[in-house]
């Protein structure tokens, strides 16, 4: 039985099967969610398909401003950050199964998408600590001034 990551994409690969659900039904649920944050700041994490770009593509609604963040790493630190944090028993993942996982649909286009991202941001960093001056500096130059 899959667990994790494993099962989260085949769940997203269910929904997205023709005939299973309309096309972007997760996407406007998505948009919908956003449209009813009142916070001054939305934030929406993992944009995956053609679907979830069409949605983000459609703001800015009146009074909201938009911008897409790619954050990416490179598989070698990926892999690593997947073993250490070992959430539902992914530690046991073999570089050969996190290579099969990054061929699946819902992983392919992630970087595609992010080739049209307002703004991207490289994150190979070994510990957090040390992204922070890359996201001082994008908050600085690009995110400060839509607030």
């Amino acid at each position: 039985m899959p667990h994790g990551r494993a099962n989260e994409q085949m769940l997203a690969q269910i929904m997205q099967r023709p005939g299973a659900f309309p096309e972007g039904v997760l996407s406007r649920a998505m948009k919908h969610r956003l449209m009813q944050n009142t916070a001054d700041v939305g934030l929406l994490d993992g944009v995956r398909w053609d679907t979830d770009e069409a949605m983000m593509n459609e703001f800015p609604a009146e009074g909201i401003k938009k911008l897409m963040v790619y954050v990416y790493a490179d598989d070698d630190h990926r892999y690593a950050r997947l073993i250490a944090r070992n959430r539902s028993g992914e530690g046991k993942t073999t570089r050969e199964q996190f290579a099969e996982l990054n061929k699946q649909p819902n992983e392919i286009y992630i970087p595609e998408i992010g080739s049209r991202a307002d703004l991207k941001l490289i994150n190979n960093y070994e510990a957090v600590a040390d992204f922070d001056n890359d996201i001082i500096a994008a908050y600085n130059k690009s995110i400060k001034s839509l607030l």
